[in-house]
C-alpha cells in the first residue's frame, strides 16, 4: 500500500526544477537536502523523481558498512554505465576487471565514467544517505559534475544526507553548478 506524500512541496518543486532545467538547458545541476534521521529525506528524494524517465535515472545509496570500500556507493551507476555501447566495456574493465587494472589511479576510471555518462545521454543520479558515501565515490560525483559543466552535458545529481562532513563537502563542491 502506498501512502500519499504530503508536505515539502517547495523542496520537491526545487528538485524537479533542477531535473527539467538541466535537460532543457543542456547543463549539469545538483541539489542537496539535509536533515536529521527520520525527517523524510529519502522519501522526498524518491517523490522528487516521480515523472523522471526511469530509463535515465539511477538511484544509489551510501551504506555505512561499505563506506571504506572505494566506489562502493556508485556501484549501481558503474554497472548501468558498463552496458553503454562504446565506452561501457572500457569502464567495466577498469572498475570490475583484473586486480592489476583496479590498482590503476582513479583518473582513468573517472574519465571512463564521464565518457560513458556522455554516451548514455541525459542522466539523473539520486544519492541517498550521502553521509555514508565513500571518499572515492564522492570525488567521482564532483568529477562528473565538473566534466558535465565543461562539456555542457545534462547531468543531475540529487542527494539526501544527514548533517555530516560528507554533506558539507558535497555542498561546497556543487556551489555554482
Amino acid at each position: 500500500m502506498s501512502v500519499p506524500f504530503i508536505g515539502r512541496a517547495d523542496e520537491q518543486r526545487a528538485f524537479r526544477t533542477l531535473i527539467s532545467g538541466a535537460r532543457r538547458g543542456g547543463a549539469p545541476a545538483a541539489g542537496l537536502i539535509t536533515g536529521e534521521p527520520g525527517t523524510g529525506k529519502s522519501r522526498l528524494l524518491r517523490e522528487s523523481l516521480r515523472g523522471a524517465d526511469p530509463d535515465r535515472t539511477v538511484v544509489v545509496a551510501g551504506i555505512e558498512p561499505l563506506e571504506p570500500i572505494a566506489l562502493a556507493a556508485l556501484g549501481d551507476l558503474e554497472r548501468r554505465l558498463a552496458t553503454v555501447p562504446g565506452d561501457g566495456p572500457r569502464l567495466a574493465s577498469l572498475v570490475f576487471g583484473s586486480d592489476e587494472r583496479r590498482a590503476e589511479t582513479a583518473l582513468p576510471v573517472f574519465e571512463a565514467t564521464h565518457r560513458a555518462v556522455t554516451a548514455f545521454g541525459p542522466l539523473v543520479l539520486a544519492v541517498d544517505d550521502l553521509q555514508w558515501v565513500d571518499a572515492q565515490s564522492m570525488a567521482l560525483l564532483h568529477y562528473l559534475l565538473r566534466a558535465a559543466e565543461s562539456s555542457a552535458r545534462p547531468l543531475v545529481v540529487l542527494a539526501a544526507s544527514r548533517p555530516s562532513a560528507a554533506a558539507a563537502t558535497f555542498a561546497k563542491g556543487i556551489d555554482g553548478v
